[in-house]
């Protein structure tokens, strides 16, 4: 009994395999919105001007997604105005591959990277392209400055030059050397060189240079010539401002600012601030430098100089501001299920001290909302609504065929725009084909919990199931009698388990599909039987569906075998080898048959007119058919025991004695 009931159970196994193997079952087309994964933060080039034939200023856009595959090109603005679209390969700005190519740079255009598929289109944020260049200096008429001090005395030298370079670059001074700077000798933030005092060993010829970081290169120009009286250096000369950032200056969020306050005198005056937030002391004292500004850097701050006796203070207020900043972010990649209702946040405020921000601009794909008036599939319209503020836009019942795409979010005040974009997938809802029923089984049994669904392919790779019992992951990597096949059916065989063991596998099992975006669980309960409560060899697990499956089978074979011997019989009936031989030997059964009298009898049912006769014969002794006097011996003959054939047959060996009877008759 056993081992039948482990042979059926093994032939259960080979139906469940087949039948749930191809658990991923087929789902629709995989489609993708495109997703810009590029911050596109502003950049400055190098340009040389005596090579504008040449394309010089490649600016990549890489795209990290899309199903199908995005096509990728530029728009450009001119002061914020669209003026079109960057697709082709001749003029003054191409689609190099998928790079933004230009001849030549203006300040006023700004540029922006697209990437569109069927579904959605994805766009960058506006970026500004810059064109590096030196501090420009007149070199072409060396205009020299004359300067005459007396020793103790302060002084600033301007550098003279014609345009600041881009970006600033760094400022310094040179005689015959370059100058090193000191306690008494420094370059403030605008390139002047400021003396606390002077002394009769800097009598020289000063020039300003500059160094351009992006083209490594140097500039210079402005001559001075300083004299200094050789009078003796006084041993104190009074405090005075010699330069200080100016008050009310705006400092840039997120960007580097210094506030410097630089003194002269003697002694060499020292400088102590105090600053709205603690700061380091900065070395040197005359210049606090903060390198990323935030809101919380706005305020005033106080410097005070000092130098022996002598006292002084200057108040520096500083304002920051900036492109909005971020409340809320909306995620860059979004994907749901179908027929879920989704809310998209996207919520910016204004610097402290900044004046109220307008609503947002909402586009899709790259189109303002309020611009769009019909929608592919109708209706999608009348599902998207914003509240009040504009911070959120809701898009309910979402769908697949329709609702993929990319929305993007935008706000902006007289410093610049934040831009957020958001790729949005919509998936199938995963499906289960086959679930694991609950199953009452004895020990010995096997229960067979099948599994079969539907994901949708965007989040196949993604898509993990376990399996638990009683709340606890069931690993069977060290467990012989409990196996999870390939297609994450799952099999508990106790035909080896003892009592313990048994009622340990007894309870709530459940498998999880988790595809990121969606959790399904389904549960089945494995129960004792209460009706053995013990050791039986039943086909354990073997719910009703099972076994119809199997009795199914079993009257397919007996119908397919009954048709196979009907089929035979027919084909067998048409050959009659006794009659053939009969023929062959020159007899003709027929005529015989009437010959010797007998006939067919008509029935009177199917011929009213016809008179049933009072005793049907079949010789002329009359006697009755089937009477009780009827004997095998009135047809014997002494040879019959020989008259048969050889192939058993005796129609033509009877020949002879019927025309013997017929002869005697007449």
């Amino acid at each position: 009994m056993k081992i039948a009931v482990l042979l059926a159970t093994s032939f259960i196994f080979l139906l469940t395999v087949h039948h749930v193997s191809a658990q991923w079952d087929a789902s629709p087309t995989e489609r993708e919105s495109p997703f810009i994964e590029d911050t596109f933060p502003d950049k400055t080039f190098f340009v040389n001007q005596k090579l504008t034939e040449y394309w010089q200023i490649n600016y990549p856009c890489e795209v990290s997604k899309g199903i199908p595959k995005p096509e990728i090109y530029w728009k450009w603005y001119s002061n914020g105005v669209y003026k079109g679209k960057i697709d082709s390969k001749s003029g003054d700005r191409v689609l190099n591959g998928t790079r933004l190519a230009l001849k030549n740079i203006n300040p006023d255009e700004r540029y922006r990277c697209v990437a569109e598929n069927i579904y959605g289109t994805a766009l960058s944020k506006k970026i500004h392209i810059l064109q590096s260049k030196t501090t420009k200096f007149n070199i072409n008429e060396k205009v020299e400055d004359t300067i005459t001090k007396n020793a103790g005395e302060t002084l600033v030298i301007k550098c003279k030059f014609i345009s600041p370079g881009q970006p600033v670059g760094l400022y310094y001074w040179k005689t015959k050397n370059r100058i090193t700077e000191t306690d008494r000798i420094y370059t403030n933030v605008e390139g002047s060189l400021v003396f606390s005092y002077v002394e009769s060993d800097d009598t020289n010829t000063y020039t300003c240079n500059n160094m351009n970081p992006k083209q490594v290169a140097t500039t210079g120009g402005g001559w001075t010539n300083l004299t200094v009286n050789p009078n003796t250096l006084p041993v104190e000369a009074p405090l005075q401002k010699l330069y200080t950032t100016e008050n009310n200056s705006i400092a840039m969020f997120g960007r580097e600012f210094l506030i410097q306050c630089m003194y002269g005198g003697i002694p060499i005056p020292r400088i102590r601030w105090e600053t709205p937030l603690s700061m380091r002391p900065n070395n040197p004292e005359h210049t606090l430098v903060i390198k990323t500004v935030t809101e919380n850097h706005g305020g005033c701050y106080t410097c005070k100089a000092s130098s022996g006796n002598n006292r002084d203070e200057t108040k520096i207020c500083i304002h920051v501001a900036g492109p909005p900043i971020w409340v809320n972010e909306p995620d860059p990649e979004m994907t749901v299920a179908e027929e879920s209702n989704v809310v998209f946040h996207c919520k910016a405020r204004s610097l402290k001290g900044g004046k109220e921000l307008a609503r947002p601009i909402w586009m899709k794909n790259g189109r303002n909302l309020s611009d769009i008036s019909v929608y592919p599939g109708g209706e999608m319209r009348n599902r998207l609504s914003l509240s009040l503020d504009g911070s959120s836009l809701t898009f309910s019942d979402v769908r697949k065929s329709t609702d993929i795409c990319n929305f993007q979010c935008i706000y902006s005040n007289r410093y610049g725009e934040i831009f957020a974009g958001i790729s949005f997938n919509v998936i199938l809802r995963t499906e289960i084909l086959v679930a694991p029923e609950s199953q009452v089984i004895s020990r010995g049994d096997v229960a067979v919990f099948p599994i079969k669904f539907k994901v949708d392919p965007l989040v196949k790779s993604k898509t993990d199931l376990t399996w638990k019992l009683n709340g606890n992951k069931i690993e069977t990597f060290d467990i012989a009698d409990v196996q999870i096949l390939p297609n994450w059916t799952l099999i508990v065989n106790t035909s080896q388990m003892d009592e313990d063991r048994f009622k340990a596998f007894l309870g709530n099992y459940s498998i999880t599909i988790d595809n990121s975006v969606e959790t399904v669980i389904k549960y089945a309960l494995l129960k004792q039987n209460p009706a053995t409560g013990g050791t039986t060899m039943q086909s354990a697990g073997l719910d009703a569906k099972w076994i119809a499956l199997i009795v199914a089978l079993v009257l397919f074979f007996i119908i397919f075998i009954l048709l196979l011997c009907i089929l035979f019989n027919r084909q067998s009936g048409d050959n009659y080898s006794v009659d053939k031989k009969e023929r062959k030997a020159g007899h003709d059964p027929e005529k015989e048959l009437a010959d010797s009298g007998f006939h067919d009898l008509p029935r009177t049912d199917d011929d009213p007119g016809l008179k049933k006769p009072d005793n049907l014969s079949i010789s002329s002794t009359g006697k009755s058919i089937a009477s009780d006097t009827d004997s095998m011996g009135e047809y014997s003959d002494n040879d019959a025991g020989s008259r048969f054939n050889e192939d058993g047959s005796f129609i033509g060996a009877y020949q002879s004695h019927e025309s013997k009877g017929n002869e005697s008759n007449v």
